[in-house]
Order: structure tokens, then sequence, then C-alpha cells
């Protein structure tokens, strides 16, 4: 139960608009971030001046990657399946393990697409689009890691969205097709967000 409870909570901070790491709170305080120093600086300078602002993409993608990294921490994998085993072989059918957390993070991220929700509006569609990229591109890290639990729970996440996805994807482009871009087609920025990930999922060829 407190495991749950612990994924629920993280879920609702990941959460691509809503979440502590979304684009409204963020939003609030993005004019306040900045980098000290430029890229422009030479390596191992101990001084650098000047100052940029930080991008609220940005600010996303780094705190949503510290909160994904924790999850999928090798260990912690190790941990979760470990713990599933034991709790599976005491007959508790609520044990989680790995790949429900995972299916769980996948599931926040591509939902509203499960659900039919293709058309958002833009801003929202922009933040769902990145943390949607974020989970795809770490889970094929570790996927093209060394053999692990890890390795193995990232595979099987991929193959399901990628699963899903492709067919989302065939039958928004059909409404389209058929409907000449009506009501019931998707939007063009998501039908492009969805191919451009599927490209992605195929490049890594699962």
């Amino acid at each position: 139960e407190e495991q749950r409870s612990a994924l629920e909570f993280l879920l609702q901070q990941a959460d691509p608009v809503n979440g502590i790491v979304g684009t409204k709170a963020l939003g609030k305080y993005e004019a306040y971030f900045v980098r000290i120093g430029s890229e422009e600086c030479d390596t191992g300078a101990s001084v650098c001046a000047g100052m940029s602002k930080v991008s609220l993409m940005m600010l996303q993608r780094m705190c949503r990657l510290a909160i994904l990294q924790a999850v999928l921490d090798r260990d912690r994998v190790e941990r979760m399946q470990t713990s599933k085993s034991i709790g599976a072989a005491a007959g508790d059918e609520n044990a989680m393990g790995a790949p429900d957390v995972l299916r769980a993070f996948g599931d926040q991220f591509f939902g509203h697409l499960w659900n039919g929700s293709t058309t958002l509006p833009l801003d929202h569609e922009l933040s769902f689009y990145e943390a949607q990229s974020d989970w795809v591109d770490l889970l094929i890290i570790l996927a093209s890691g060394q053999p692990s639990a890890q390795r193995t729970v990232s595979l099987g996440e991929l193959a399901r969205v990628s699963g899903k996805l492709s067919k989302v994807y065939d039958v928004q482009k059909k409404a389209c097709d058929d409907n000449l871009g009506g009501s019931k087609c998707a939007s063009p920025t998501s039908l492009t967000n969805m191919a451009s990930l599927l490209l992605r999922l195929k490049d890594f060829k699962l």
C-alpha cells in the first residue's frame, strides 16, 4: 500500500502539465531560473562571467529526468523485482514490480493518446511530447546497456509503448485521411509528434 501511494505521488509530480515539474507550476518561476556563466566558457575555467536564462522546457526536462533516473536506478529496479517475487510467493496479488512502475509512468505520459484524446491545447501538447520523448530516450539508453533486470524491463516497456502508439497513429492517420482534416482528425502537431516517436522506436530496432 505504501509503495502504491509513493508511486501515485511521483506520478502526480511528473505530470507534464499539472505536476510540480509541469508547465503550470514551473512556468510561474521560469523567470527566476538562470545559468551562471555561459556555454562559451573555457573548459576548467574557475571564473566565468555572465548569466543566461534557463528555458521552461530545459527546466522541465532537468527536473523530470531527475525523477525518472531515480525511479529507474539499476539497484532500485533489482529491489522492485525481488520484492514482487517475494510478495507473489506470499500470495500478495497487489505486489508491484518494476514493469508495473514503468507501465504507470508510460501511461502517465501517453495515457491521453491511449484514451483517444489526440488534440490538446498546443502548449500542453508540447509538454506531453517532451515528456514522451524523455521517457522513450531514457528507456532506449537503459535498454542498450548490459543484460540486467533494468535492461529487460526497459525493453518490455519500449515494446508496449511502441505497439500501442503504432495503433493509435494508424487509427488517427486513417481518420485524418478519410475525414480530410475534419474535427475527428488529430492535430497535425500530434500526428507529427507520434510519427517522430515511432521513427525513433523503429531506429532502435526492438
